[in-house]
């Protein structure tokens, strides 16, 4: 969607994106995306070269098979040797290092690999800040790995990972997405260390960090921090303009790839309770539907922040165009049709990526896109089609 949204627009959705904020995969599609937008060369996505097709090219491989090699073999004969790590062992760093080697496969004709390079060079670039989500294990609370410094006023209840220690943090790309998406048993806990050291004895620990999707899985909770935050900057810099010259209005882009969650301007559908095993379900059910009631609640939140103070009521907004104010939403699930999950992990299988491709285009998607290029003032013509792969 941030592809079809960059081709919509022809280039300006990217010049004025400030911000995205992911979880889990949706960090890894969302430094995907900025990784395009400051691609030396094109790849070679047989429908032509663009963020796109090429963001499409880099997420299509198989990166579930080498975290399994790993987690059979090197990592598993690590177990027996506890006090000696060997970091080429770690199957967490089998997964980044896939990431890195299909950016390199896709774009054979570059020098430089955005993945394998210093998560502070893509910062430095002018491009859109990724601000990644994970979750604290000793408290459950956010953890953010972002360009940004911030303190408790500005991001209350957030751990800023890029401040722990007494050094300056140094990791890859693909190390920090994978801090936000560290999904269950398929990678470990990251450890880290009070001092911002590679390795640390367990005095030396700071703390344990997974996926971002634990706390809140939509993301949109630091997104709403981030707004606040470019508001107060916004009426700042205003102030300091001629009046009436300069107006910043933000807008905010929500994509969610859960078919169970319900759009902002749609009924939820009725809950089915469980019909078996129930006393031995219902803590597991709660717990795992408790993840999608608080991203649907953050992603209300967002778009509430996004219309501002003078705002109609969301109802009335929803009978008006199904839309929020200044909010442009895109989700793979549809009002009153029950789509079945896509499969979760590490590899795309050929029905996930369909349900996606059937999505891509859908009517309210399409008005969604028309409403960006209209605020965007595009008038060239866009036709939006399936990538071929």
């Amino acid at each position: 969607m941030l592809g079809e949204l960059e081709l919509a627009t022809h280039g300006q959705f990217s010049r004025r994106l400030f911000a995205i904020s992911g979880v889990s995969g949706g960090s890894l599609g969302g430094a995907a995306f900025v990784a395009e937008l400051g691609a030396e060369t094109g790849c070679n996505a047989p429908d032509g070269a663009n963020a796109r097709n090429c963001a499409r090219r880099v997420l299509k491989g198989d990166f579930l098979s080498p975290v399994v090699a790993y987690l059979l073999f090197p990592d598993f004969f690590q177990r027996f040797i506890p006090f000696l790590p060997i970091r080429a062992f770690d199957r967490a760093r089998a997964l980044e290092r896939s990431w890195e080697a299909s950016w390199a496969e896709t774009h054979r004709g570059s020098a430089a690999n955005p993945f394998a390079r210093s998560f502070h060079d893509l910062s430095a670039a002018r491009a859109p800040r990724l601000f990644l989500n994970a979750t604290r294990v000793e408290t459950g609370k956010r953890v953010l790995v972002s360009p940004a410094r911030f303190d408790e006023d500005e991001m209350p209840e957030v751990d800023d990972l890029l401040a722990v220690g007494t050094k300056a943090w140094s990791m890859p790309l693909s190390t920090a997405v994978h801090l936000s998406a560290r999904f269950a048993y398929v990678s470990p806990a990251a450890k880290i260390c009070k001092d911002a050291a590679e390795s640390c004895d367990l005095d030396g620990v700071w703390g344990r960090v997974v996926d971002g999707g634990y706390h809140e899985n939509s993301g949109a909770q630091s997104a709403a921090g981030v707004l606040r935050a470019l508001r107060r900057a916004a009426r700042e810099f205003e102030a300091a303009q001629p009046p009436g010259r300069t107006r910043i209005e933000p807008h905010v882009v929500v994509i969610t790839n859960d078919p169970n969650s319900t759009r902002l301007c749609d009924d939820a559908p009725p809950p089915e309770p469980g019909a078996w095993y129930a006393e031995l379900l219902s803590p597991i059910s709660a717990l795992w539907n408790t993840r999608t009631a608080r991203g649907g609640q953050a992603r209300r939140a967002l778009a509430d922040a996004a219309a501002g103070f003078q705002r109609d009521p969301l109802e009335k907004d929803c009978a008006g165009d199904r839309t929020r104010a200044r909010t442009l939403e895109f989700s793979l699930a549809k009002a009153g049709t029950a789509e079945r999950a896509p499969a979760l992990g590490w590899f795309l299988a050929t029905g996930s990526t369909t349900l996606m491709d059937r999505a891509l285009c859908r009517d309210d998607h399409l008005q969604a896109l028309a409403a960006a290029r209209r605020d965007l003032g595009v008038s060239a013509p866009y036709e939006c089609r399936r990538a071929a792969l």
